[in-house]
């Protein structure tokens, strides 16, 4: 059964109304890693090597657009398979990739974007830490932050796992846990990337490898998944996996290429900048959780009447409004019982956006939410909300 089947009747209908896609755990990047760490399922051949390559940024619209524009890429799509499948809410990077290293849902491990740690008493942006855990959480001697990557682990245990991962990425998992006693590939990116792969499907001893690019996802923020910088990015991405097709048969190893999320492309006119003056924090006993497309927030007692009224003159065009228990008992989050440090930065209400729109919290002292950096397009990407474009991604198998 299919978590959506779970999904309360009145939260799908409204949430479909409004144009937004609830998660499908059962067909889903989350779903895929509970194979790979199994080693069976309806994706898995159990006798075949496997290379698992996480595309950050590549949303199923995004393949679509690149098949139709090449005749190379789409007869490569038609001798292999591709399917749509879906990824959990919030479709935030750090969110999505925790469950997929941990197996836990979003709702167990409550990585939501920026969160609230009792242990240090203090907001943290998820992308300033690593997102596995240190030897000192694990053994006790330091404040638990991030669940252990039990995915992985199990992966890992079977032997002949290799960690291909972006160098930026690995400075900040120095202090790694499981990445202490794990064969690292760091690279710079994808050409780095795909030359290690090649060199690693002709070792006897390499039977699973974890790769992740980052690259793609930097260009959708950065001048939007429609740009033509992009979309030569993505043509250059799947060329470099066709190159692989025939080395993949020769090690007798199969392709998984998937994303944590897809993108939508805003403007400035769909931001909502909300300014340290803002009566909207009057309302807040915290700063916001969350990111710019989901947001959870606390409500001071007694004004949550207020604050609901607040937000449907002011902003419901742009955002929905919803009690956060509501979405917990759909099971938008994943299971229905949230430990205590999840179900706190849930928050008591959370707010999912409509459209492309985007949602800018200053810091204190600052009114000015601009684009500084004149290079960029004003039409940049974005993610971290429901949208079909956000939720849905893609998995193509090759070999």
């Amino acid at each position: 059964m299919h978590a959506r089947d779970d999904i309360l009747p009145s939260i799908t209908s409204e949430l479909e109304e409004m144009g937004l896609n609830p998660p499908d755990f059962g067909n889903s990047n989350f779903s895929l890693m509970d194979e790979f760490a199994k080693n069976k399922g309806k994706h898995v051949n159990k006798e075949k090597k496997k290379v698992m390559l996480l595309v950050d940024g590549l949303g199923y619209d995004t393949v679509e657009k690149a098949v139709a524009r090449d005749e190379k890429i789409s007869k490569f799509i038609e001798r292999n398979t591709l399917e749509k499948m879906s990824t959990v809410f919030p479709s935030f990077t750090p969110s999505v990739i925790i469950s997929l290293n941990s197996g836990l849902e979003v709702g167990q491990h409550g990585i939501i974007g920026n969160f609230f740690f009792k242990g240090y008493g203090a907001m943290i942006n998820p992308f300033k830490i690593s997102w596995l855990p240190s030897k000192n959480e694990v053994d006790g001697v330091a404040p638990e932050i991030m669940p252990r990557p039990a995915n992985l682990e199990k992966i890992k245990k079977r032997g002949g796992f290799v960690y291909a991962m972006r160098d930026e990425v690995l400075r900040k998992e120095t202090n790694s846990d499981f990445l202490s006693d794990c064969e690292v590939l760091p690279h710079t990116g994808n050409e780095d990337l795909f030359v290690g792969i090649e060199r690693l499907l002709r070792r006897k001893n390499c039977d699973f490898i974890y790769a992740y690019t980052d690259a793609l996802d930097h260009f959708s923020h950065s001048y939007s998944k429609t740009s033509e910088e992009t979309v030569r990015l993505t043509a250059r991405l799947f060329r470099d996996i066709m190159e692989l097709e025939e080395k993949l048969k020769e090690a007798n190893a199969e392709l998984f290429v998937f994303s944590d999320h897809g993108q939508v492309v805003f403007k400035d006119s769909d931001i909502e900048r909300i300014g340290w003056k803002d009566k909207f924090l009057d309302f807040l006993e915290m700063p916001v959780f969350g990111n710019s497309r989901s947001f959870y927030m606390k409500i001071i007692d007694g004004k949550e009447k207020a604050f609901e009224d607040y937000f449907e003159k002011k902003y419901s065009k742009k955002a929905a409004l919803f009690d956060t228990n509501e979405l917990i008992k759909a099971g938008i989050f994943g299971k229905k019982k949230l430990p205590e440090f999840a179900r706190f930065n849930l928050g008591d209400k959370t707010a999912i956006t409509k459209d492309n729109a985007y949602f800018s919290f200053a810091k204190y002292g600052e009114e000015n939410h601009t684009n500084k950096n004149k290079y960029n397009s004003e039409n940049i990407g974005t993610h971290g909300g429901m949208s079909h474009e956000e939720m849905e991604i893609p998995l193509l198998k090759v070999g």
